[in-house]
């Protein structure tokens, strides 16, 4: 891995992982069906607004119930966040095992953004499109704010665990985090450009960040 957090995602094709694993039948529709709720969604969305939306329109565009609709997603804003929420605590447990560690930026963000792109390159997941829809209804963008709000302070949350400090008082931990939620916002917004690349984004924003702070922050 060089400056950057590249990082090889494993990712299902066909009936077949990266690593040759079959995908089993049943694990295999629940991506497919997923993955129509998603499109379905997206185009109406697009289309239509958010708002003038129903879950009725979408559940229909995808061919499935209204109750199928749900089980796979709690509510209508959640078909354009996926399974974000359940990656946040993978994130929060991932760096607890990094704990302690002599460079806590540079393992929240290799971490961090190891899960992004891990999050964009499923086949099942968001495209480009949702980040727009984002930013673009104000339902979406109450939603997107908190999950970044949870991140950040789960970031805020490890870098003053490893400076021995509290998190709530401690500005140096609550800067750290809120830069790198920065970058990661200037990061999807790039990338939902048609045609941008996702890791070339992620080490520009880095690369500008680190550079205008003088050179990697310190950890204390």
């Amino acid at each position: 891995m060089s400056h950057s957090v590249r990082t090889d995602v494993s990712r299902k094709v066909g009936t077949v992982t990266a690593m040759g694993s079959p995908v089993p039948l049943r694990e295999r529709k629940r991506t497919q069906t997923r993955s129509r709720i998603v499109e379905a969604a997206v185009a109406l969305f697009t289309e239509r607004g958010f708002e003038a939306t129903t879950a009725d329109d979408i559940a229909a565009a995808a061919e499935c119930s209204r109750s199928t609709l749900f089980r796979y997603f709690g509510t209508k804003e959640d078909i354009l966040f996926g399974d974000v929420l359940t990656r946040i605590a993978t994130l929060r447990d991932e760096l607890a095992t990094r704990h302690p560690c002599t460079d806590p930026w540079t393992v929240a963000k290799q971490v961090g953004m190891a899960s992004l792109v891990d999050f964009f390159s499923e086949p099942s997941q968001l495209p480009r499109a949702c980040i727009d829809l984002w930013f673009s209804h104000p339902t979406p963008l109450c939603r997107y704010l908190e999950i970044t709000h949870q991140w950040e302070q789960l970031l805020a949350e490890f870098f003053a665990a490893e400076r021995g400090t509290e998190p709530a008082v401690d500005l140096h931990s609550q800067l750290l985090a809120s830069t790198m939620v920065g970058a990661v916002r200037a990061v999807m917004r790039a990338y939902s450009i048609p045609g941008a690349d996702l890791h070339a984004a992620i080490d520009e924003a880095f690369g500008l960040l680190e550079r205008g702070f003088g050179g990697r922050p310190a950890p204390a």
